[in-house]
């Protein structure tokens, strides 16, 4: 969900829910906060504010412990926008 674009400041913020496999064989979700900013040609992705999600009366997994795990993840979702800008510009370049 998008939460703030402004296009002067090149900044898009999204609030987003993954999920994870950890140690146990089981599947968790965490929330995050996902913030792009393009300034000058150059593209820059952050994550903040990731926190475990509760399910009813249990507490969500120790970030600590499953970090790999929320790491990859989200270096999974830079990485593929990153691909995914990358094409629309070579794209771009191609209908001039």
């Amino acid at each position: 969900m998008i939460q703030l674009k402004d296009p002067d400041a090149g900044q898009i913020v999204c609030k987003g829910l993954g999920s994870a496999r950890f140690d146990v064989g089981f599947t968790r979700s965490f929330r995050y906060t996902l913030i792009v900013d393009v300034k000058e040609e150059k593209l820059r992705v952050r994550f903040e504010n990731i926190l475990s999600e509760r399910v009813g009366e249990v507490a969500g997994p120790n970030m600590k412990y499953q970090w790999d795990e929320v790491a990859a993840y989200l270096a999974n979702i830079g990485n593929t926008l990153a691909a995914e800008v990358s094409k629309a510009e070579a794209e771009a370049e191609d209908n001039w």
